[in-house]
């Protein structure tokens, strides 16, 4: 049976991090290492979000410094356990209460050995077993130190090192590779529209305005002031749609907020209609969506512009897509937006801008290839995704083959 002892029988050093408060903090001096510096065997330096001590503070505490190999234990998600080992540092560092610190006994354990076994499976069951807290998991120290570790000789704990060192090496390249194929995936999506779909659509012949329906309303936004008051919100009802409708681009139906049927009444002039393109410009700006054909009865609140277009001069479908991808709708709008990307978006803005409008059946056309080449997009992504899956697991199976003496 393989040896092991408990995590508080391998320490030197086996204690939690200081209680230090807001008001103890300070721009400069000894380094606070908190919970969120600790990733899943390694450490997240995130210096430009480092909060410090004064050396005289650091005295007044009696506080407990930790140094190069040191290793920190994280006792709240996600995951509850995860550890990683303090890199070497021009500062003077301690870390927080909810941090627990390890300082093995060399003659016992290699931090590096315990890292590595502290992204195990094993490992984080047996952690997650001795946890508590009905809606956020934490653990003891008491119960960290009693999580038992395998405790092979030295020269064995070095040789599985050595190997998962190498191994790891291979497989976060591979990942690291995955994931910014993964992130530049809507890059090419965009690519692709600029320099293969839209260039021969290229010069504007009329605006938004000319393309919605030729009656009154037919651009609007949702009541405002006096017009729908708090009180006249209900539990249920008429759906009031807000700028959460419009997630990714896509229409996404739910409401939080309802008006009575009697109120609908009086606003009936903001009805949202299958088809009718929705705009934010409010709060989180520039994300358009379709309205779906089977939606119930909703009206839309004042951060949405709702278009309801004349589909003989223009397909909802077309002016989503345009909206979203053509370089000189693009251009348009983040010249017009003030402060952050879209962040001055407003009713005049989407009026004037300006629209290439080809024929409905080239329009057909142009919706036609972006929903394939989304299609193919969307492949590529669940690809990489799947890979990124395969290597987790793979990191998994290594770890279980190293601590059971099979790698």
């Amino acid at each position: 049976m393989q040896k092991t002892k408990t995590i508080a029988e391998l320490c030197l050093l086996f204690t939690d991090g200081d209680w230090i408060e807001s008001k103890d903090q300070s721009d400069i001096g000894v380094r606070l290492i908190q919970t969120g510096n600790i990733g899943e065997g390694y450490f997240k330096d995130r210096l430009d979000k480092a909060r410090y001590i004064t050396e005289s503070k650091f005295d007044d505490l009696k506080c407990t410094e930790i140094f190069e190999g040191d290793c920190l234990v994280s006792r709240l998600p996600d995951p509850v356990g995860r550890s990683c080992l303090i890199p070497n540092s021009k500062h003077r560092m301690i870390t927080a209460v909810d941090c627990t610190i390890l300082r093995f006994n060399p003659e016992l354990m290699l931090p590096e050995f315990f890292s590595y076994y502290s992204q195990s499976k094993k490992y984080l069951f047996d952690v997650n077993s001795k946890t508590s807290g009905a809606t956020r998991k934490r653990i003891s120290r008491k119960n960290l130190g009693l999580v038992k570790v395998p405790t092979p000789s030295l020269d064995d704990q070095k040789e599985i090192v050595s190997k998962l060192d190498s191994a790891f090496l291979e497989i976060e390249k591979a990942r690291e590779n995955t994931e910014k194929n993964l992130a530049n995936t809507n890059e090419l999506f965009e690519s692709i529209c600029q320099k293969s779909i839209f260039p021969e659509y290229n010069i504007p012949t009329c605006t938004v305005l000319d393309v919605a329906k030729d009656e009154k309303g037919s651009m609007r936004t949702g009541p405002f002031g006096s017009q729908l008051l708090k009180r006249e919100i209900v539990d249920s009802g008429i759906a009031v749609l807000g700028i959460d409708n419009a997630v990714n681009n896509e229409f996404k139906w739910g409401a939080r907020r309802f008006i009575t049927p009697e109120k609908f009444e009086e606003l009936s002039r903001f009805e949202v209609k299958p088809k009718d393109v929705l705009i934010t410009i409010m709060g989180t700006c520039g994300r358009c969506a379709i309205v779906p054909d089977d939606i119930p009865k909703a009206i839309n609140t004042k951060h949405i512009c709702c278009i309801t277009l004349d589909q003989n001069k223009c397909l909802s479908e077309y002016l989503h897509i345009y909206f979203l991808h053509h370089p000189i709708a693009r251009e348009y709008l983040l010249s017009r937006a003030k402060g952050a990307i879209m962040a001055g978006l407003n009713m005049g803005i989407i009026k004037d801008l300006p629209l290439v409008l080809p024929s409905i059946e080239e329009q057909r056309k142009l919706i036609e290839k972006v929903v394939s080449l989304k299609k193919e997009i969307s492949r590529l992504k669940l690809v990489y995704t799947n890979k990124i899956i395969a290597l987790d697991e793979l990191k998994q199976s290594v770890l279980q083959q190293a601590f059971s003496g099979k790698l």
